[in-house]
């Protein structure tokens, strides 16, 4: 049997490249970014306080109560509040009522969400005894609602 000298060179050759074909090819690489997006936020640590006072109807003084909101916000971020009263501003007992007036002051920019980077913003309420002089005994409610922006 005689073999084919272009034969036997062709099927070496296919031979080699077959086998070529399966050994470690170069590496290859795939980058991914990842973007992580931080927004500026700001929360109340409690979600409810109280301004108590004991009003004197025979008194002419104005009274002045406060109650501590306490806040946190991310860092660098600085809130803005603004308040309303579910009664505008009124005092409430049944269909008796008088007016009373409200203001907060302090926006510390945040320092961060963790709890020892709590910051306080002070509710006043300022009530004329005079005001409730006519008024009948009884508990005289409003409520202010304390809205923070961020």
């Amino acid at each position: 049997m005689k073999i084919d000298r272009k034969i036997l060179v062709l099927g070496t050759a296919a031979a080699c490249a077959w086998i070529g074909s399966n050994s470690a090819s170069a590496a290859d690489s795939h980058s991914i970014i990842i973007n992580a997006v931080s927004s500026s936020k700001c929360i109340f640590n409690d979600r409810s306080s109280t301004i108590a006072v004991s009003i004197d109807p025979a008194a002419t003084t104005t009274l002045t109560a406060t109650s501590d909101v306490v806040y946190r916000c991310t860092a660098g971020t600085t809130p803005s509040f603004s308040l309303s009263s579910a009664n505008t501003g009124k005092l409430v007992s049944g269909t008796e009522n008088f007016s009373y007036s409200y203001s907060s002051t302090g926006n510390a920019p945040g320092t961060g969400m963790g709890s020892v980077q709590a910051k306080t913003h002070v509710v006043t309420a300022s009530i004329n005894q005079a005001l409730a002089a006519d008024k009948p005994p009884g508990t005289y409610t409003d409520t202010i609602t304390v809205t923070v922006t961020p």
